[in-house]
């Protein structure tokens, strides 16, 4: 099982723990797909094998790194997140917020500020936060 880390900013908010105006409803929709995140089997090519329109990537909106995880709703939740970035085998770190409307990804540049945050992350890995991990199942 991977475990799930979060980005912080400077000042050591969260982008999932501290999502703004995130209902209670849409939480419970992200928190239910962590596990599948966990479990999720991945080849060398970085294919993810996890239920179908749940994970688009890697290189979505042209970063390479990055996967779009995509989370129906009233609001279309779009967390940016990558494998890794500090170890590409048991983790995946939730990197930048988005949700979709219309078609469109708001922010537009949600994928170009993940990857410059997990270029951030792998400077400094203090950047990030465990959501969960085998240990924690308690929590979740």
């Amino acid at each position: 099982m991977r475990n799930v880390y979060e980005f912080v900013d400077a000042t050591g908010h969260g982008e999932v723990t501290d999502w703004p105006k995130l209902q209670e409803r849409q939480r419970a929709k992200l928190e239910s797909k962590l596990p599948l995140l966990r479990n999720a089997e991945v080849d060398q090519t970085g294919r993810v094998t996890l239920p179908q329109d749940l994970l688009a990537g890697p290189g979505v909106y042209g970063q390479g790194h990055i996967y779009k995880l995509q989370i129906k709703g009233n609001v279309a939740l779009r967390p940016m997140v990558c494998l890794g970035p500090l170890d590409r085998g048991s983790e995946w770190t939730i990197l930048a917020r988005a949700v979709e409307r219309d078609r469109k990804l708001i922010p537009a540049n949600a994928a170009d500020e993940a990857e410059s945050r997990r270029q951030l992350i792998l400077k400094d890995p203090a950047r990030r936060r465990l959501l969960w991990e085998d240990d924690d199942d308690a929590d979740h």
